[in-house]
């Protein structure tokens, strides 16, 4: 029987924030946990996290401990690459990275809930989608 390969995606910031503010990441811990999914970062998303979290207005949902522990789990359970060329590509350059990391790790997904990136709707071969409609296909 024929190994079953890991869906690989990319988790955008906005949608781990609301995972570190309180939310569930909407199923995505059992599909981490079984193998099914192999989530790809890189060293900008792990800058975004924490600019993110260190801003005035979010800092009160969450303590530094908490986002220092998120983020170490986050390296243990995750694919690092590296990203070598980041092309501007998006309505919104901040975003470009993760395009950037979608075409160098080909990662099959890219979870977001950013309107920029999901008007997109692919980007090369990877699918840009929101986390209801990824759990909705992982199903």
């Amino acid at each position: 029987m024929p190994v079953q390969r890991a869906v690989k995606v990319i988790i955008d910031t906005n949608i781990l924030i609301s995972y570190l503010i309180g939310k569930e990441l909407q199923g995505f811990k059992s599909y981490i946990v079984s193998e099914k999914i192999k989530i790809v970062i890189t060293d900008q998303l792990i800058e975004e996290i924490k600019l993110v979290t260190a801003r005035q207005k979010l800092k009160k949902y969450f303590d530094q401990g908490s986002v220092s522990e998120f983020l170490a789990l986050l390296l243990l359970i995750s694919k690092k690459v590296k990203v070598k060329k980041i092309e501007s590509l998006c309505r919104d350059p901040k975003d470009d990275f993760l395009l950037a990391l979608a075409k160098e790790s080909k990662s099959d997904f890219l979870i977001t809930g950013d309107k920029d990136l999901l008007e997109l709707k692919v980007y090369g071969k990877t699918k840009i989608l929101r986390a209801k409609d990824f759990m909705e296909r992982m199903e």
